[in-house]
């Protein structure tokens, strides 16, 4: 069989809609080639030899990089690419990039060895692995020409795809590539050093752009085989229903019960499928959390939990921060809250797959083709729903059309397996209406929090306590109970071990939900940044206080973080007035490896703002591709403050109230601001690289909040704004 070379950029120029075949290699894994050099070189037209797992050179010299994670936007697919071409010594147009799909092999080692792309831990997980892959090829190709040669490897250099040595002789890595396969490499490679790099650092246009700008790059939602089923789902309308019956779909179409609701397989296409879906009728039961899955309920039981004396965990950064607050000449206290939120990707959920039965007429083997960020959880999700082992299930990944959480979770592909499953060898593609998408997310927690302060009589912060009341992330609960979750990171996270110099006590108390909840860009951070940094701005005012003042002082000893916030003063303008009629807020986190700072300036009112312009300075360690940084800071911050401005899934009765994107709003073109002026810090440094798809996103909230009660003297507590 070929080896199939449709994906990000095309071998061959095709239309979103009209690609016919999405086969597997040899392998057992598709192969999504983002070609970067000619379309004459997509495909390897020579056998390859693979010198590390993710590395193969062909006798053409088409070197192809094996890709481990999920693309969703985010920029990997350029810089994973950029780490291994540098340490081949190849030009960034000479790699092929093809998507890899579920092999334990290409596991990220930041989730212990689990295939998953999430918590800006890409470049993170797989920055010293692909590097040393590189260098371990680099340094096999070197040894072959020496042997070759019968010369010493230290005389040889490998540069642009050909080593070269005494007496100009010169190899290609083609030419060398079987042979430095069979080489014992024993021993750490020799990475190349900061003054040699020439890739790390540099702004290198992403290969997925193009395609992605002429349709031809394919996502989950494009996916076409042959023989090809569509399949719609119609599901619970009201959290914890379940289904007792339905009646028959049209003619031709076949309707069966799959995870959460009723899926409709046959129709000529997608359209056709979700109105038969859309318009089967099916008796639902309520379930014993349907009628509280209600957001007024909700905010009575969390108030209720804020102020009694419920289970919680507690984590204490320094000594003695509760007798400090209670012994302080003054206190400030205040409270917050945040809604659920829906992750509102722009392709919603779909997969296709295919089982095929063994000769016992049972399901023996299941492919799947997924827009997945968990490939490991969805070949685990495919193999329950069919009743097999991980190992008979092969996941080919596409493009992601957005991810931000959502598709770490791998329910969609639970369903399409088992729609499958009622027409084996036969793929059938199921994709959820938009309104399935938005009513069937699995949200980011709502929570609640009161934070105290003690201020002693010179006007200094002594200590920090915060309640937190929020469902657990970790351990979420469709059917919850009053039982001890265990410690949550995720609960806690952007709230625990704050850098600032004060001590810190922060107690959780599990909020029992049966809305779903699970994984949201910056997850933890979303929210609990807002408390902390709104916070914090409240105390500057109440101890008359400049707020970036408040937070240097709050972070004396830490060179980084000063050097990001100072930064952020100077970029900003902080020290100057603003324009009439504008004021600006500040926020700072340090998450994800990263540290991050912003300062929002903005104009209007409470319920009506302007944002004029957005700074962002950043330390995420080294930088492997600045425009990518770049692009993920902006997103982020407009994402933030869409969340701030009008983000929020209500429930009322148990069923999700808003259902598509005219009552979820987000920000168009026209609504975000109109510079977004995202800088590193001023000290540089080669510290090992944290992450950007992010941080940049929790400072936007408490940086609008705080910017709009300098303007107006209204302090919002609540998100949203409108």
């Amino acid at each position: 069989m070929s080896r199939p070379t449709a994906g990000p950029v095309a071998a061959q120029r095709v239309s979103r809609r009209s690609f016919l075949s999405v086969a597997a290699a040899a392998s057992g894994a598709l192969l999504i080639g983002i070609e970067v050099t000619s379309p004459a070189r997509a495909a390897e037209t020579t056998p390859a030899t693979s010198l590390t797992v993710f590395l193969r050179i062909a006798r053409d010299n088409t070197v192809t990089f094996i890709h481990p994670a999920s693309e969703m936007g985010q920029g990997v697919l350029s810089s994973l690419t950029q780490l291994v071409a540098e340490e081949l010594r190849l030009e960034w147009t000479a790699v092929r990039v093809e998507q890899g799909g579920n092999d334990a092999r290409l596991g990220n080692p930041a989730f212990g060895g689990t295939q998953l792309t999430a918590g800006s831990r890409s470049i993170r997980g797989y920055y010293l692995p692909l590097r040393r892959a590189g260098a371990e090829a680099r340094e096999r190709l070197v040894a072959a020409a020496a042997a070759r040669w019968s010369v010493a490897p230290g005389d040889c250099v490998a540069d642009r795809g050909t080593v070269t040595g005494p007496g100009s002789r010169s190899a290609t890595y083609g030419e060398l590539a079987e042979a430095a396969a069979t080489i014992t490499y024993a021993g750490s490679p020799t990475l190349v050093a900061d003054g040699d790099l020439r890739l790390i650092g540099k702004p290198l246009t992403r290969p997925d752009l193009r395609s992605k700008t002429d349709g031809s790059a394919v996502f989950g939602i494009d996916v076409r085989l042959p023989e090809l089923l569509y399949a719609g789902v119609q599901q619970a309308p009201k959290v914890g229903q379940s289904v007792t019956g339905w009646t028959s779909p049209p003619a031709g179409m076949k309707a069966v019960a799959v995870p959460g609701g009723v899926a409709v397989i046959g129709g000529p296409t997608t359209w056709h499928v979700l109105r038969a879906a859309r318009d089967l009728r099916v008796t639902w039961q309520d379930g014993p959390g349907t009628a509280s899955a209600d957001t007024t309920r909700l905010r009575a039981q969390a108030a209720a939990l804020l102020a009694g004396d419920g289970p919680m965990h507690v984590v204490e950064t320094g000594q003695g921060a509760r007798p400090a607050v209670d012994a302080a000449a003054r206190r400030v206290t205040a409270t917050y809250d945040v809604p659920f939120l829906a992750h509102h990707t722009l392709e919603p959920m779909n997969a296709t797959a295919l089982v095929r039965n063994g000769p016992d007429g049972r399901p023996a083997s299941v492919e799947l083709w997924a827009p997945t960020q968990a490939q490991t959880g969805a070949a685990n999700a495919a193999a329950r729903a069919a009743g097999i082992p991980a190992s008979a299930v092969t996941v080919h990944t596409t493009l992601l059309g957005g991810g931000m959480g959502r598709r770490a979770a791998n329910d969609f592909v639970s369903q399409a397996v088992t729609a499958a499953l009622a027409v084996p060898g036969r793929p059938v593609k199921l994709v959820w209406s938009r309104e399935e998408d938005f009513t069937h997310d699995i949200y980011r927690p709502m929570a609640t929090a009161r934070l105290e302060g003690g201020i002693d009589a010179a006007g200094r912060l002594t200590g920090i306590v915060a309640r937190l009341v929020s469902p657990s992330i970790r351990k979420p609960s469709p059917t919850p109970d009053a039982t001890d979750p265990g410690f949550d990171g995720f609960a806690f996270e952007g709230l625990e071990h704050l850098p600032y110099q004060v001590p810190q006590r922060i107690e959780w108390v599990r909020q029992p939900v049966h809305v779903p909840v699970g994984t949201w860009r910056s997850v933890g951070f979303s929210h609990n940044t807002f408390f902390v940094e709104t916070f914090l701005d409240e105390v500057a005012v109440a101890t008359r206080q400049n707020p970036c003042d408040l937070r240097e002082a709050l972070l004396a000893g830490k060179p980084r973080h000063l050097a990001v916030l100072r930064a952020l003063r100077a970029r900003s303008g902080w020290d100057t007035p603003p324009p009439a009629g504008r004021a600006r807020g500040l926020a700072f986190v340090e998450g994800f490896g990263s540290i991050v700072g912003e300062v929002v300036e903005v104009s209007g009112t409470v319920s009506s703002p302007k944002v004029h312009r957005v700074t962002v300075v950043y330390d995420c360690g080294r930088v492997i591709n600045p425009d990518t940084v770049a692009a993920q800071f902006q997103g982020a911050v407009v994402q933030g403050l869409a969340v701030a401005l009008s983000g929020g899934m209500p429930f009322s009765a148990g069923a999700p109230t808003r259902r598509n994107f005219n009552t979820y709003k987000v920000p168009r073109l026209a609504d975000t601001p109109p510079l977004i002026d995202v800088h590193p810090s001023d000290v540089a440094n080669s510290a090992a690289p944290g992450g950007v798809g992010e941080p940049g996103l929790p400072c936007a909230a408490p940086a609008l909040v705080n910017a709009l009660y300098a303007l107006t003297g209204t302090r919002q507590r609540s998100l949203p704004l409108s």
